[in-house]
């Protein structure tokens, strides 16, 4: 996951409406806004058997509240659960209360019991980390091998069959210090072969589906997944921009969430990092380095923690930060879909450089330079706060944060040897009228499709597409040299009072 585009769309089925009842149970209470209070509890502590809880991480403090939803058989879908708009824990008649798999994988044991017939096959893609923190890391993003700064995957990948995994994890035999965590694509991946006969019906699961009305050609594409591991492993906080149906199979899982809008506390690695979408900070040393931040008050920092038991279903919307946490040895499945959100940036993206074929090289990076600088300026007229604002605030709290600084040089070679005065300078002079034209139009091509992105995603949406370019035109190591030089280009656009049109 990271790739660029992030993800091919997963098609879905739109479900006809019906009522949708909300039950009248919720969690969290309104109160002072005291960030001390906004910690997340070092150790989990364990809810009453056979209940969920949904509580507050920040007592006395948090006016958003986790509601219960009812899911009624005949009359509720995932649509309507989506439509809320934030988590939800899902009650009722859930389609997956009678699904085989939870009764089968009730336990670790279980799970290997399921490949009984099959007990010699290997399972892949199970993570083998030495600390108890898991941070995504994908090698093949643009930051991966930067030269300025280095970094190396914090896991190793295994592969075993399922009763090897499950002894470690049970530390029946020797783990020399390694934590192992499972996840995968039940349908796709191979070695979930021996498991079919127990796993829900396509039919089933779609009922898990959410049609963000988009596409419907092929209603039979979701993603289903597993989620294994042993107790106190964290997934670091993230967000992935699918809509998510997480049922919890075995074991108790915490959850801690936040909105998108906190992705400033949070301190994310660049969109171009290999753990891109994943926190800096993680969600408590957010908590205390909240304490000493003045820009916060469009979203305080008010995280919500909920607790899975087994049969338990949680919705977390598109773009929503979660923290993952397993209480003890547990196993989870989930049904990601892709949101509309997410479609609308990946065919931005697709389409972000058409002209590039078109002209010489030299022509294609002032092409693509100024046609970033009037998307950056144009920024202003979606969401009020100013492009280039948003590029010191990820120069600062993604770039800075891990190291790379950029150089204050403008004659620094940025760009197949041309430095950002040379950009800047040229970009006037040389470029022909109808290059311009395509550039302008180009620009306000791109400024209308993020016009469609939801409100809550449009900065983070900016700052995958901004990241990503200039990644494309500078490479990796040079991006924020570029997006520093940007800033620079429209800052004195500016002041001299030329708009660029």
């Amino acid at each position: 996951r990271g790739e660029w585009p992030p993800m091919a769309p997963i098609q879905s089925s739109w479900v006809s409406a019906a009522a949708l009842v909300v039950a009248a149970a919720f969690a969290g209470t309104e109160g002072n806004n005291d960030p001390e209070q906004c910690r997340v509890p070092t150790s989990p502590s364990p809810a009453p058997s056979g209940t969920s809880s949904a509580t507050s991480a920040c007592p006395n403090a948090n006016p958003r509240r986790i509601r219960r939803l009812e899911w009624i058989r005949g009359e509720t879908n995932a649509n309507q659960i989506a439509r809320v708009g934030t988590p939800a824990i899902v009650q009722g008649d859930v389609p997956s209360k009678n699904w085989e798999v939870l009764a089968v994988w009730k336990d670790l044991d279980g799970f290997v019991s399921s490949y009984r017939g099959r007990p010699e096959v290997a399972i892949e893609n199970i993570y083998r980390s030495p600390t108890r923190n898991i941070t995504y890391f994908n090698p093949s993003m643009p930051l991966a091998n930067a030269r300025r700064v280095s970094w190396k995957a914090p896991f190793s990948h295994a592969a075993m069959p399922a009763k090897t995994l499950v002894d470690l994890i049970e530390k029946r035999v020797p783990g020399h210090g390694n934590h192992y965590y499972l996840m995968g694509n039940l349908q796709e991946d191979p070695w979930f072969e021996p498991v079919q006969a127990i796993l829900p019906t396509d039919e089933s699961i779609r009922n898990y589906i959410v049609d963000d009305k988009r596409l419907a050609k092929n209603p039979t594409e979701f993603s289903f997944n597993v989620w294994l591991g042993e107790a106190n492993l964290t997934a670091m906080a993230h967000f992935d921009s699918y809509h998510n149906f997480y049922i919890q199979v075995s074991g108790r899982k915490r959850f801690v969430l936040l909105p998108l809008c906190s992705w400033k506390q949070l301190k994310l690695y660049p969109y171009i990092h290999p753990s891109a979408r994943q926190s800096i900070l993680g969600v408590q040393a957010a908590a205390a380095d909240y304490k000493v931040r003045t820009d916060v008050e469009k979203c305080p920092f008010q995280p919500e923690v909920v607790d899975l038991e087994p049969g338990d279903v949680l919705y977390i919307p598109p773009y929503w930060f979660h923290e993952v946490s397993s209480m003890e040895n547990s196993i989870s499945v989930n049904v990601w879909t892709t949101s509309k959100d997410e479609a609308t940036i990946t065919t931005l993206a697709g389409e972000a450089v058409p002209f590039v074929n078109d002209f010489n090289s030299l022509e294609v990076d002032l092409m693509v330079f100024d046609m970033l600088g009037r998307i950056v300026n144009g920024f202003e007229n979606l969401s009020g706060e100013e492009g280039i604002t948003l590029i010191d605030s990820m120069i600062l709290l993604q770039f800075d944060a891990i190291g790379f600084t950029p150089n204050q040089d403008l004659n620094t070679p940025l760009v197949r040897g041309a430095s950002c005065n040379f950009l800047m300078n040229k970009v006037e002079s040389s470029l022909t009228q109808k290059q311009k034209g395509i550039v302008r139009d180009h620009a306000a091509y791109i400024l209308n499709g993020l016009q469609n992105v939801s409100s809550d995603v449009l900065e983070v949406s900016f700052g995958i597409f901004v990241q990503w370019l200039a990644a494309w035109s500078a490479g990796g190591d040079k991006t924020v040299e570029y997006m520093a030089c940007v800033r620079a280009f429209v800052a004195d656009a500016k002041e001299v009072d030329i708009v660029l049109k």
